[in-house]
């Protein structure tokens, strides 16, 4: 089975909210009531009104199978990972989540955070995401449901990291340089402002 992951077009955009449905209700189906259902539904799909950079899909055989998306405001944390039913356990949230990885890591993003279903919990902490503390979702007047705040830690890209490092030390010279001649042109305009002539030692 070869599994594609790529950006978000706009066209794949229909047949994403069937997807998110289809994922929502069976998924949250199997633990929470029918209202907390629709209620959840109706706000993860309003939240998918338009493709961004950070939202991307995976593709079998040119089937959508799966998509998932960094938050548009927030770029270390996961607005959703949603897999069709008759492909969850095959690999596929595993690795939307990994694409999100990179992305954040690029973004120099030192951690990812993401808050989930308890019971969809442990699939993130078996890719290296730790509990940080227990949150209720609030869906208005379908109550709330038990959620975790979870966080992993992300390795620096290193092409990254030695472009930052570079610029710090480009910024350190320029400033070392810029302060020598400050204060070299400091020094002249003070001799001679008093008077003092003559070569330097």
């Amino acid at each position: 089975m070869e599994v594609q992951i790529r950006p978000i077009v706009d066209r794949d955009l229909p047949e994403l909210r069937v997807l998110q449905a289809l994922s929502i209700r069976s998924f949250y189906g199997q633990f929470h009531p029918p209202e907390q259902v629709e209620a959840l539904l109706d706000r993860q799909i309003s939240a998918l009104a338009q493709a961004h950079p950070s939202l991307v899909v995976a593709v079998v055989d040119g089937e959508l199978v799966g998509f998932a998306a960094l938050s548009s405001w927030r770029a270390d944390t996961i607005d959703a990972v949603y897999v069709h039913p008759a492909w969850m356990r095959r690999g596929i949230g595993q690795r939307l989540v990994a694409a999100l990885e990179r992305l954040a890591i690029q973004d120099r993003k030192g951690k990812l955070c993401v808050v989930a279903d308890v019971h969809a919990s442990g699939f993130y902490q078996a890719l290296g995401f730790a509990v940080r503390m227990d949150y209720r979702y609030a869906l208005g007047d379908a109550g709330t449901i038990a959620c975790h705040k979870l966080q992993k830690s992300l390795p620096q890209n290193s092409a990254v990291a030695m472009r930052d490092w570079l610029s710090k030390l480009l910024l350190l010279l320029l400033f070392s340089f810029g302060y020598a001649a400050i204060q070299g042109q400091v020094s002249d305009w003070y001799e001679q402002s008093i008077g003092i002539t003559g070569e330097r030692d």
